[in-house]
């Protein structure tokens, strides 16, 4: 029955597509319908392609950014055990990229083949980059740390709540 029912995606049976002819079937038929190849084709990869772009939008996904000559650690493919890192700790360079693929090279020079869902690039701050804080004024007074701490306490309580003991604890003589 599923062969002889019409999708929902393309409007036709399966079985119509496949054989190019309506087959008889338990429901019977009036009319017979002219089959469209190409609008069919057309309506099935449109909705296919919003298909995907909603599934995409709700997981989140979006495309890999590495790219030739980045740094990345590869994911660890053979941990010894579940306290195993989960990547390798040891960087290697992206040396190409075919779509999904791209090949890494290490610091020793041995080459991976790795997808890029199994590579994470590493942020590494720029070498350039300098040191920018501000100089401590001259005019500040020199911080002592007993007499901030012995001030903060000292105006900063709470109020408790009141610690009773139990009922069944008042005949008892407790320390």
């Amino acid at each position: 029955m599923y062969s002889l029912t019409p999708h929902s995606v393309t409007g036709v049976a399966p079985a119509t597509l496949m054989h190019g002819r309506r087959f008889r079937d338990l429901v019977p038929h009036l009319q017979e319908e002219a089959i469209f190849d190409e609008e069919m084709r057309d309506r099935d990869l449109t909705i296919k392609h919003n298909t995907k772009e909603n599934r995409d939008k709700r997981v989140g996904a979006k495309e890999s950014s590495i790219g030739v000559g980045d740094t990345v650690l590869m994911k660890n493919m053979q941990p010894q055990n579940k306290l195993s890192p989960g990547f390798l700790p040891t960087p290697g360079k992206v040396v190409h990229r075919y779509g999904s693929t791209a090949t890494v090279e290490t610091a020793t020079g041995q080459q991976y083949k790795r997808n890029v869902a199994h590579l994470k690039e590493l942020q590494q701050p720029p070498a350039a980059e300098v040191d920018q804080r501000e100089p401590e004024s001259i005019d500040s007074p020199p911080f002592i740390s007993g007499q901030q701490d012995q001030q903060a306490v000292a105006g900063y309580s709470r109020q408790r709540r009141e610690i009773v003991l139990p009922k069944r604890f008042e005949d008892y003589l407790l320390q």
